[in-house]
């Protein structure tokens, strides 16, 4: 089956963010003409300008947790599968038009190349490290004064509904888009106002849909030009994080007149612990800290785990079994049928120009090498982490704090695939006495201990990335909860969508039954418009979400460790 461009593109963009939506797509794509970029340009965009229904799953993701224990959740509203299309087809048709790209002191939510099947936008760490980069430069190109780093609170959810749309009318009047395209991304925001009365918890501008990263830029760009200028091009902003070069009284200033201006469109910089000083010289020697080569081991092993699958699908079920046998949990998705799926001239591409891998270098990768190179990251990251903690980070300023935990989350991420159970067990222990990597040390434990109990608290996007490791091994878990809640029920449901096993009670509740497979031609009219639409397109079969996270869309889509990518979506929303 040939694929279009865009459905690949939802794919691996909503994959990264919630398994329910990459579910939801799943099912609507097993049509074969949804598929087609045709039907997602015109069919998708016209059935969401035609539905009137509101049709958000709401997730309840980990945020954070402070130093009593107190956990704070954000509540991400997942559009439906249509929606997604619809939204998707409609960001890369933006991403054609100058209006709505943002400046080049604006590092997130970059546009990818509308050809590009890796998402509607390039990674997030490229752009942070750019960023990061570009502050040095100037750092060193001044010699004087420091950086003023800073942040907006609440910054989504505190965007209205009125200055959401203001924003996105007066980017389409300066575009020549087309016209189905503007009342799309009307018909969208009104979704999201609508939603919002109904559910409270932000002003308008809903947090989890692809399109609110494109209004939040918008919203933000006539203040960004003019800081930019009003501070002679020492400016720089990464989603809500904003950082000013200069001497101590340009920077009081300038706060002082950025907080002005935002004040206008009711939104407020944070202070105390969020907003900090440093010196120029300091912030220079955090220039190496997003250095390429500690990505490599890992780049090295991911990529060549793909070019295995897809050069040999045979190969999975044994480089499943070595790597279990070796203690490592690297999840393996089969690329077998979308390989079957492919033409002649699709598979002779792929060796000659697309991956760009030569076939001798295909030919030197095997189980056994894919098991040396995870030995390999292994030895390589785990005494960088534990160097790292070395440092007694309640003697560390806030910008020497804030320069140690992206570190440790980048390593620590990457070690729970990595790590054999004892050590996990020792980490986990050393973390918890971290509060921003709360997070992750509870999961280690999860997965070391096979106890899920602790982590279905957290939310759902702790649980999948819970989930997603604990799954790699056959073994049954525990799930021992007394204080039970909707977030909890909603958490175990995620466990359940896995297929993972365990003993528990059995939960109500809509989601949960179409985690179970249960009472399908009953969800099918419920009152929930996304759970209707999705048991819709799963049909009376026997459930078979784990079936289809283990199979693989696309020979393109990309294999996503959700241990790292929620690191970074529980950072920024």
């Amino acid at each position: 089956m040939k694929r279009g461009i865009l459905s690949v593109k939802a794919i691996n963009q909503y994959r990264s963010r919630d398994i329910v939506s990459y579910l939801g797509l799943r099912y609507y794509l097993e049509n074969a003409s949804a598929c087609k970029d045709r039907w997602i340009k015109d069919v998708s965009t016209q059935i969401s300008l035609d539905r009137k229904e509101l049709s958000y799953f709401k997730s309840n993701h980990f945020k954070s947790i402070d130093v009593s224990g107190v956990v704070t959740h954000r509540f991400i509203h997942l559009p439906g599968p249509n929606e997604i299309l619809a939204e998707c087809a409609l960001i890369t048709e933006l991403s054609r038009h100058k209006s709505f790209k943002p400046p080049p002191y604006v590092y997130s939510y970059i546009f990818s190349d509308p050809d590009s099947k890796s998402g509607v936008f390039e990674p997030y760490f490229t752009g942070y490290k750019n960023m990061h980069a570009s502050i040095a430069d100037a750092c060193r190109a001044r010699d004087y004064g420091g950086v003023l780093y800073s942040d907006i609170q609440k910054f989504y959810p505190s965007i209205s509904n009125e200055l959401a749309v203001t924003s996105w009318r007066e980017a389409v009047s300066n575009s020549n888009l087309e016209n189905k395209y503007k009342k799309l991304g009307d018909h969208i925001l009104e979704s999201h106002r609508k939603t919002s009365e109904v559910e409270g918890g932000s002003k308008g501008l809903l947090t989890g849909p692809m399109l609110s990263h494109v209004i939040a830029n918008l919203v933000l760009s006539k203040i960004d030009s003019f800081m930019y200028g009003y501070t002679n091009g020492n400016y720089w902003r990464y989603v809500d994080d904003i950082v000013f070069v200069g001497r101590d009284e340009q920077l009081t200033e300038w706060k002082a007149v950025l907080n002005e201006h935002l004040s206008q469109l009711g939104l407020d910089l944070h202070t105390g612990e969020k907003d900090f000083r440093v010196d120029a010289s300091e912030w220079i020697k955090s220039e190496g800290d997003f250095e390429i080569n500690v990505s490599i081991p890992w780049i090295s092993l991911i990529a060549d785990t793909k070019r295995l699958l897809l050069s040999d699908p045979s190969s999975e079920e044994r480089l499943h079994k070595s790597l279990s046998e070796h203690g490592f949990r690297i999840p393996v998705s089969s690329y077998s049928q979308a390989i079957k799926e492919s033409t002649y001239i699709q598979r002779f591409s792929d060796w000659m120009a697309k991956y760009k891998w030569a076939k001798r270098s295909v030919e030197s990768i095997s189980v056994n090498s894919i098991i040396q190179s995870a030995s390999l990251a292994r030895a390589y990251y785990q005494p960088v982490l534990y160097q790292l903690l070395e440092q007694n980070i309640d003697d560390l300023s806030r910008y020497q704090r804030k320069r140690l935990i992206p570190k440790l989350r980048y390593y620590s991420g990457r070690l729970l695939y990595l790590m054999t159970d004892d050590d996990l067990m020792e980490l986990s222990s050393r973390l918890a006495a971290i509060p921003e990597m709360s997070l992750i040390s509870k999961i280690m434990n999860a997965v070391a201990t096979r106890d899920v109990s602790e982590v279905v608290k957290l939310g759902s996007n702790a649980t999948q990335s819970a989930a997603q490791i604990l799954k790699t091994i056959d073994k049954p878990v525990k799930c021992t909860v007394n204080d039970t809640n909707e977030m909890v029920y909603q958490s175990i449901s995620y466990l359940i969508l896995n297929g993972i096993s365990m003993e528990f009670e059995k939960i109500d509740g809509e989601f949960s039954e179409f985690a179970r497979g249960e009472n399908i031609i009953k969800l099918m009219n419920s009152d929930d418009k996304y759970i209707r639409e999705i048991a819709c397109l799963h049909g009376v079969s026997d459930p078979r979400h784990s079936e289809i996270f283990d199979e693989a869309f696309d020979r393109d889509e990309d294999l996503i460790f959700d241990v790292i990518s929620q690191l970074h979506n529980s950072s920024h929303g």
